[in-house]
């Protein structure tokens, strides 16, 4: 079986999250070699992470850097006409040699292959459509987008928590549970004492209004005695207005010693959060795919806005009441979510095998 892997260049979780679903699959199906098709800073942190390690170890990894242009920006004229043709540079990677395709949230692939199966929680050309309702290229993106969906019917993977209601309406949707990149954490477990907050923003675009906020909810975090940590790259753009930011490495901090977490809302944060039980304060944020999630968090009483704790004040994050109820919200949530993946893949793989013979 050649598997081919393409993965959205919109941060790191979509990598992560193809990874952990490759190595439960390696346990069911023969992969002599897997071809990865990424950007290149996703393979230079990729190589870190245990668990991409773990892979290469049984599996030959074949890594194409690759330009995947197709991500969030919140300048509208980044998406020029360029977005109607850029699969045209696919041609190269040749995705009709695999027996099977799986492509992160891009669709593109199916320009040229039938053998593609869809993994994520989103299609792009309906987030950038509601985002930018009336630029004429982004409409002429989701027309052609959603042709190729209509007409190949093509199966995709998504959690059962945060599918957008395009994937229900233009895939066959196979849901599954939410794979995270953290062990998960018992709340009797959690050790409480000395309260930490974790800045973890993502990596993809943060819009301006959220940066605002997120300055803003610092002081009250340390107004009430509550360490933040943040990544490197984010402490050195807070570093001019505050003190005292510890530094964070998410390849081996400890994830689930969090208290809370400050997010913009990316579906690999969330699945981290709720494994390691850690409510969540999320940030205002232009993209809908975003928004999407924020509803959710709010609607599963998991995660709260940062304006509402901006308008009622520092005193919210001293209730551990509300967060206890959080936290136990969490706790009958699917996690799953890569086993089950794997066992829809192995599924289709053979069905697809029966249909060659």
């Amino acid at each position: 079986m050649r598997l081919a892997l393409v993965c959205c260049a919109n941060g790191l979780g979509h990598v992560k999250r193809l990874i952990e679903i490759i190595v439960q699959l390696a346990d069911r199906v023969f992969l002599p070699s897997i071809a990865l098709f990424c950007e290149e800073y996703q393979v230079n942190e990729i190589e870190k992470w245990d668990r991409f390690q773990l892979l290469s170890g049984r599996v030959k990894m074949e890594i194409t850097p690759v330009s995947l242009p197709v991500r969030w920006r919140v300048n509208e004229d980044y998406y020029g006409e360029w977005l109607l043709d850029w699969h045209d540079t696919m041609a190269t990677w040749r995705l009709d040699r695999f027996d099977h395709v799986i492509s992160d949230n891009l669709v593109e692939p199916l320009f040229h292959t039938d053998h593609v199966t869809l993994i994520g929680s989103f299609l792009w050309h309906e987030v950038l459509r509601e985002a930018f309702p009336n630029n004429g290229v982004i409409r002429r993106y989701r027309g052609q987008c959603k042709g190729l969906l209509n007409a190949k019917r093509i199966d995709m993977i998504a959690n059962c928590y945060f599918a957008t209601p395009g994937v229900y309406d233009q895939t066959k949707l196979h849901k599954v549970g939410l794979i995270h990149f953290c062990p998960s954490k018992d709340i009797a477990a959690k050790n409480r004492s000395g309260k930490r907050a974790l800045i973890a923003v993502g990596g993809a675009q943060l819009g301006d209004g959220g940066f605002e906020q997120l300055c803003s909810f610092v002081p009250l975090l340390q107004q009430v005695g509550i360490k933040a940590l943040a990544p490197p790259w984010l402490c050195d753009s807070l570093a001019d207005r505050f003190d005292g930011i510890e530094a964070f490495t998410f390849w081996s901090g400890d994830f689930a010693s969090m208290d809370i977490a400050i997010i913009r809302g990316g579906l690999g944060t969330i699945s981290d959060c709720i494994a390691a039980k850690v409510p969540m304060f999320y940030l205002d944020d232009p993209n809908p795919e975003i928004n999407f999630n924020q509803t959710r968090l709010s609607h599963m009483g998991i995660g709260l806005s940062v304006r509402q704790l901006l308008n009622e004040g520092p005193e919210l994050l001293m209730d551990n009441a509300l967060f206890q109820d959080m936290r136990s919200s969490m706790s009958g949530l699917n996690l799953r979510g890569e086993i089950e993946a794997a066992d829809v893949l192995e599924r289709l793989l053979q069905d697809n095998r029966s249909g060659l013979n």
